[in-house]
């Protein structure tokens, strides 16, 4: 199980081939609006379908002004001086706005500085920082890069951003930090799953072991193919044992009904393959908990070889406890126009921590999504 998640984690990680993509755009140098699929092929690489059969046209930072998704405000090409001395060109989005200016990647990695009444943006790392704050972020009297409680800050976004914050408004006490539309290149939506499963159970005699739970989740989808799902669901099912005396030599025979009821959290992430506008496989992975917010198990016999109901002789009631998961999943992807998805999947599940005699579950999901945008 942990290598053929291993393997699913570098395919998901690694692949640039076909992807779904999200509707956008791409500005050329001279000006021109390119609308049609976007899918980011690697961080710097973008792709773009104008119909869903034509070649798509591949672009780098370099040959773009910048490209949008979702009919969000561009992702800009911007020169990048590297913490080598280099410069480049890099797509880039905008973290905080200001005198001074905070970018990162399109994968939101990474942090860039764009001093005052500069075109150029300077690469931050953990050991030029605070050089690099201390020569650009200037005439502000209040701000001292000498100062210890500047000095001992550790290299952070948080860190970054409050010091960004302290030097805006100082220049600009009208200044606010608004969080910029750029940053947020998921497209998001909400759905209801159901997951029909079958447990694979020890040699305990269980008669029933499926259960169907229902669920809601929050889907997260970027134009690379990279999926995200956070899901929660619920399960109340029943199983019974065999009718069967407890030991050869017993004078009853008894069967135990057992009834639980579950709380399903789980997150995971996958990659849409396949073109623009048509079914996609989505391979992934996944780990959650399995709560159980009730267990029971009712005890129920009769005297051996006679037909008199089963009488209820002992109650027992498992404690609430928590059982941690890892998955494999391989799905498909219907769309169904602009806003909404089909989505099934075959999933393999494996218990980690707290296992109650389950070892692993196969299940089907079958999840209707809906997008806003």
């Amino acid at each position: 199980m942990l290598r053929f998640c291993t393997l699913l984690l570098c395919l998901l990680v690694g692949h640039t081939g076909w992807a779904q993509g999200l509707p956008g755009y791409v500005l050329t140098l001279t000006g021109d609006t390119l609308r049609g699929i976007v899918v980011e092929r690697g961080q710097q690489l973008v792709a773009l379908h104008s119909a869903p059969k034509a070649a798509p046209q591949i672009f780098r930072p370099a040959q773009v002004q910048g490209y949008g998704l979702r009919g969000r405000a561009a992702i800009r090409s911007q020169v990048v001086r590297l913490a080598s001395g280099q410069d480049s060109t890099f797509f880039v989005v905008p973290v905080q706005l200001g005198r001074a200016s905070l970018y990162a990647y399109p994968n939101e990695t990474g942090l860039l500085l764009l001093p005052p009444a500069a075109d150029t943006l300077q690469e931050l790392t953990a050991i030029n920082w605070h050089v690099l704050l201390n020569r650009y972020l200037t005439g502000c009297p209040t701000l001292d890069h000498s100062n210890n409680r500047i000095i001992q800050l550790s290299f952070t976004e948080r860190n970054v951003r409050q010091v960004f914050m302290e030097y805006n408004q100082c220049l600009d006490p009208a200044w606010k930090s608004t969080p910029s539309p750029t940053r947020t290149v998921w497209r998001n939506g909400l759905g209801l799953q159901l997951t029909p499963r079958h447990q694979f159970l020890d040699s305990d005699g269980l008669l029933s072991k499926n259960s169907i739970p229902v669920g809601l989740e929050w889907v997260h989808v970027r134009a690379s193919g990279l999926q995200t799902v956070l899901s929660v669901s619920y399960a109340a099912w029943s199983n019974r044992t065999e009718l069967n005396p407890p030991f050869p030599q017993a004078l009853t025979e008894e069967q135990t009904f057992y009834r639980q009821q579950t709380l399903d959290l789980a997150i995971g992430i996958g990659r849409r393959l396949g073109r623009p506008g048509r079914v996609a496989v989505v391979p992934g992975i996944g780990f959650g908990g399995l709560y159980f917010l009730h267990s029971e198990a009712t005890v129920k016999e009769r005297p051996r070889g006679s037909n008199i109901p089963l009488q209820t002789s002992n109650v027992y009631r498992g404690d609430n406890g928590l059982m941690v998961h890892a998955e494999a999943t391989l799905g498909a992807v219907l769309p169904l126009g602009n806003h909404q998805e089909v989505r099934l999947g075959a999933f393999y599940r494996y218990y980690l921590y707290g296992v109650r005699g389950v070892w692993g579950e196969a299940s089907l999901q079958l999840a209707y999504d809906w997008f806003r945008k």
